[in-house]
This record gives structure tokens, C-alpha cells and sequence, in this order.
């Protein structure tokens, strides 16, 4: 429950877990390409698994949605009332991801426009070890989310005016 008493969300998903899950099922089938599709908030809460990749010579590849946010949580918490004084706490500044990749001893690439996205992806895919492309997304964009529930979206709604009028009146 919220400050108001209104239901938080359920469709929270586990975070942080995409790589280390990757690497497991590489471990398993060295012969088969894993991706590891991430949130730059969850990779960077156990980023050192991407250590264990190239400690164990696993070919796994992760491919990073980088909006600087922890995305599912910048959707739901405008339906919070603390919203506004809380924004600045999901919002993070990212390390730079492909260099990263390349200190640890893999490859890196950062791709910021989507008509370069395919061909950055097969460059990593056609890369031996493990690689890192850093996907840089848009910040506000809505994730696709597997079912909303109609009241939660009528609090997002109204969050996004009493933002708006934020914004307008200094509030």
C-alpha cells in the first residue's frame, strides 16, 4: 500500500537477475547464443556477473535498455502520492556500459540511434566471449507491460496532471 492506502502494483519482477540467470543457462549449452535482456537498473545492481562471463569464457551476450531510470518504477510510482518528491531516487546517472564491458575483459558497444540498433546487435552477436550492447532508450517511454489494471491507470493519468501543474507552478 501506498502513503494513500491505494494498491501497489503486483506485476513487480524479480531485478538484477537477467545476467547471472545467462550465464547459468550458457554454462549448461555452450553451443546455443543466450542474451541477456536487461534494465540498466537491474544490471547495474549485480553488473559483476558480467565478470563471471568473461572468467569463464561464456559467449553470452547482454543487451542493455539504458534510460537512466528504474523503468517499471518510474511508471508506477507517478500513481503514488509521494511521486514528486521522490523522482530524483530512480533516476541515476549509468557508468559507461561498453567501456565496461572492455575493463572486464570483453567487448562493448553503445548504440543511441534505433536505425543503427540491428546492425550494432550483429556486431556483438558476431563477437566471440561476451559482449555488452549498451541500448540507449528513451527516458519516458512506456514499457510494455503485461496487464494494467484500469484503476491504475486512471492514478497514472491523474499523476501526470498533478505533474504537469507541478511543473507549471513551481510547486
Amino acid at each position: 500500500m501506498d502513503l494513500n492506502g491505494s494498491s501497489v502494483p503486483s506485476i513487480m519482477a524479480a531485478v538484477g537477475t537477467a545476467l547471472g540467470q545467462a550465464n547459468g543457462i550458457q554454462t549448461i549449452d555452450r553451443s546455443r547464443q543466450v542474451i541477456a535482456l536487461c534494465g540498466d537498473g537491474g544490471f547495474n545492481m549485480l553488473m559483476c556477473e558480467f565478470l563471471t562471463s568473461v572468467h569463464h569464457k561464456l559467449p553470452v551476450k547482454v543487451v542493455i535498455y539504458n534510460n537512466s531510470a528504474f523503468g517499471p518504477e518510474s511508471i508506477w510510482k507517478p500513481s503514488r502520492s509521494v511521486y514528486h518528491r521522490s523522482k530524483k531516487g530512480i533516476q541515476f546517472p549509468n557508468p559507461d556500459f561498453a567501456a565496461f564491458a572492455q575493463a572486464c575483459g570483453g567487448r562493448g558497444f553503445k548504440v543511441d540511434k534505433p536505425d543503427k540498433l540491428r546492425s550494432t546487435i550483429a556486431e556483438a552477436l558476431a563477437c566471440d566471449g561476451p559482449a555488452i550492447v549498451d541500448a540507449v532508450v528513451v527516458a519516458d517511454e512506456m514499457p510494455n507491460v503485461p496487464h494494467v489494471e484500469l484503476a491504475e491507470i486512471g492514478r497514472f493519468a491523474e499523476a501526470k496532471i498533478r505533474e504537469a501543474i507541478l511543473a507549471v507552478t513551481g510547486g
